[in-house]
C-alpha cells in the first residue's frame, strides 16, 4: 500500500486570474509524496532525528508531526531566525526534500502557470481543480504500473475544501479523459482514464502529519524555485528534481513533472 500526501503553493483568494494575483502567485503547485506504508515509521524517526541534531530554538522535534511543525514558506523566506541561521535553515530543507528519495519514496509535481493558462482559453478551469485533475492521474498510473493500491492523504483547507471534495467525487466516479500525443505520427488521441487504485481520500492537519509536512516542502520549494526564474545550480532543487517520478527515459517530464500549459 502507497500513502500519498499532497499539499499545495500558490493559493489565491479571490478572483485567481486578477492582475494582482497573477502577479503575486503566478503559478498554482501541487506536491504529492508517496511512501510505502511500512515505510513511514523510520522515516518519521529520521526527520525529528535529523531536526534534533540542528538544535532549532524554540523546536522540539520529538513533536514534529504530533502538534507542531516547521513551515516551508518561513524556510522559503529566510526571515527571522532563519535569516540569523543560515545552516539551520538549509539543513530543515535538505532534511525534508532528501526524505524521499532516501525512504524509497516517489514525488510529482502539478504545477499551472495561471498567466497563460487564463489567456489561452476563454473559461479557463480554476488552477487548484486542474493541478489536482493532473496529479491524480499520475497516481493512478503509477499504482498501475506497480501493481499496488494507494490512499491521498491531503492537507486540509477549509478555503477550499468543498472544491477539493466536488473534483475528487467526479474524478472516482466519471473519471478523467487524457489526451495522448504522438510525435512519431504527430496525432492525438483521447482516452478515458478510471481510478481503481486509489481506494481512499482522507483530509489531515499538517501539523499532525510528517507526511504533510514534506508535501509542503516540495509545493513550496518548486513554487520558490519557478517565481525566481527557474535559477541553475540550485542545489536544493536538484535535491527535489531527482525524487520526482520518471518516464522510461529517465526525465520526469510529463510523468512526476506536470506543467500546465
Amino acid at each position: 500500500m502507497q500513502i500519498f500526501f499532497l499539499d499545495e503553493s500558490g493559493y489565491a483568494a479571490g478572483d485567481w486570474k486578477s492582475e494582482k494575483n497573477l502577479v503575486d502567485q503566478p503559478f498554482h503547485v501541487l506536491a504529492g509524496v508517496s511512501f510505502p506504508a511500512d515505510k513511514l515509521p523510520p522515516l518519521y524517526d529520521h526527520i525529528r532525528e535529523e531536526i534534533a541534531k540542528l538544535g532549532i530554538e524554540g523546536v522540539d522535534a520529538k513533536k514534529l508531526g504530533k502538534g507542531i511543525e516547521i513551515k516551508a514558506r518561513d524556510i522559503a523566506r529566510g526571515g527571522g531566525y532563519w535569516a540569523r541561521n543560515e545552516a539551520k535553515r538549509n539543513g530543515v530543507r535538505d532534511t525534508f526534500l532528501g526524505s524521499v528519495k532516501k525512504f524509497d519514496g516517489t514525488a510529482f509535481l502539478s504545477i499551472i502557470n495561471k498567466r497563460p493558462h487564463s489567456e489561452k482559453y476563454g473559461s479557463p478551469a480554476d488552477p487548484d481543480g486542474l493541478a489536482l485533475n493532473y496529479i491524480y492521474e499520475r497516481f493512478e498510473r503509477f499504482l498501475k504500473e506497480s501493481e499496488d493500491y494507494g490512499i491521498c492523504v491531503h492537507d486540509q483547507n477549509k478555503k477550499t475544501e468543498d472544491d477539493v471534495q466536488k473534483v475528487l467525487s467526479d474524478l472516482n466516479t466519471e473519471g478523467s479523459y487524457i489526451m495522448y500525443h504522438s510525435r512519431v505520427f504527430d496525432t492525438y488521441t483521447i482516452k478515458h482514464q478510471d481510478f481503481t487504485r486509489i481506494v481512499e481520500n482522507t483530509f489531515g492537519h499538517s501539523e499532525a502529519s510528517l507526511g504533510i509536512q514534506i508535501a509542503d516542502f516540495f509545493a513550496t520549494q518548486a513554487n520558490t524555485f519557478l517565481k525566481d526564474g527557474r535559477p541553475a545550480g540550485s542545489g536544493w532543487w536538484k535535491t527535489l528534481y531527482a525524487s520526482l517520478k520518471t518516464e522510461p527515459n529517465g526525465k520526469p517530464e510529463g510523468y512526476g513533472y506536470k506543467e500546465f500549459p
